[in-house]
């Protein structure tokens, strides 16, 4: 009777050993759950930053490009206006010379 008492208690010994372990081990699980769950969250913190970031330089791309279409458009229009005024010029010389030739 003392053997199987004795042998009981060892084996609630070792069943409490095995608790106390698990119980570590789901510690250390839950502290490194938590900390994976923070270097997640920061991390998706940074992806929010580079996104809004490239957003930003998407929209500031796309200001460029029509800044760059309004100046090319207005270039056209300076340059024709441009030979538009020298013909006038031309003109308004060759007639100065003819008046000049007539007085």
């Amino acid at each position: 009777m003392e053997d199987k008492l004795e042998q009981s208690k060892q084996e609630i010994i070792k069943g409490n050993g095995i608790i106390s372990k698990q119980q570590t081990e789901f510690k250390q699980m839950k502290q490194k759950f938590k900390l994976k769950s923070t270097v997640v969250m920061q991390q998706e913190q940074v992806i929010q930053q580079k996104q809004q970031a490239i957003d930003d330089l998407i929209k500031n791309v796309t200001e460029q490009k029509k800044e760059l279409e309004l100046a090319s458009i207005e270039s056209k229009d300076l340059k024709l206006l441009n030979s538009t005024l020298k013909g006038k010029l031309e003109e308004v010389q060759e007639s100065l010379k003819s008046n000049e030739n007539l007085i």
